[in-house]
């Protein structure tokens, strides 16, 4: 699938994908649980970095490759320049904590500012 901002280059999958933060999440649930914790899916608070309404369930692959990433662009890009001023960047992270976490929050994962060097 060709991206009208970016002619010259193809996707292979939806970047919602990885803009949900599922991806992160996945693998934390999985060392979570290599660890020994009892940590399900349901447990994870996630920040996805795009709001519901851009959701595979409301807005087509195309329209968020040709005007919803654009969207996104001014929102990020001035969480990014904030960071900057702090001498620090984002990170999108996942923090787990607790041992037993069926059934409450076990972990939040999460754009988290760090320091830049």
């Amino acid at each position: 699938m060709k991206n009208p901002n970016f002619p010259n280059r193809t996707f292979t999958q939806d970047p919602r994908d990885d803009l949900s933060g599922m991806d992160v999440a996945r693998k934390a649930l999985i060392l979570s649980r290599l660890l020994g914790r009892r940590v399900n899916l349901d447990s994870l608070k996630i920040e996805s970095l795009y709001p519901e309404e851009m959701g595979p369930n409301m807005m087509s692959l195309e329209d968020f490759l040709s005007s919803g990433l654009l969207l996104l662009d001014n929102d990020i890009q001035e969480r990014v320049q904030k960071a900057a001023l702090d001498g620090k960047v984002l990170r999108y992270v996942c923090v787990i904590e607790g041992s037993r976490c069926i059934g409450r929050i076990a972990a939040v994962c999460h754009l988290t500012r760090y320091s830049a060097e």
